[in-house]
């Protein structure tokens, strides 16, 4: 059976677009992630279009339960591995803050304790 219409879908946020029970990856950058997109089939190919702008047609696969990525699907997007061979710091070196620096007879000023005065044990 052929379908004519357009079906609105939308797009899962790792860049995907359901159809029939397949998922179909995306190209890009997952721009589309999360956004609605129209689908349509006609004679056997599935075509994806968002605003007006054809994204890219794919044969329909006949299989349910099937997952399709697309090659550039992650482009620009480093794997998880990469990730964590980067690495990331254990810390941030902050600059030391300004201390103003004082006599001890002003504490002792500040405390009513005269300068000459003994503490007694």
């Amino acid at each position: 059976m052929e379908r004519f219409a357009t079906e609105e879908r939308k797009v899962t946020w790792d860049g995907y677009v359901s159809y029939d029970g397949v998922l179909y990856g995306l190209p890009g950058t997952l721009h589309l992630a999360g956004t609605t997109v129209q689908v349509r089939e006609r004679k056997g190919v599935l075509t994806v279009w968002s605003q007006g702008q054809e994204v890219f047609a794919i044969e329909k696969r006949p299989r349910s339960q099937e997952s399709v990525p697309h090659p550039e699907q992650w482009t620009g997007i480093p794997s998880a591995s990469a990730i964590r061979r980067a690495g990331a710091p254990l810390g941030h070196q902050q600059q030391a803050p300004q201390v103003q620096s004082r006599a001890l007879a002003e504490y002792d000023q500040y405390c009513g304790v005269s300068a000459g005065a003994e503490v007694g044990a």
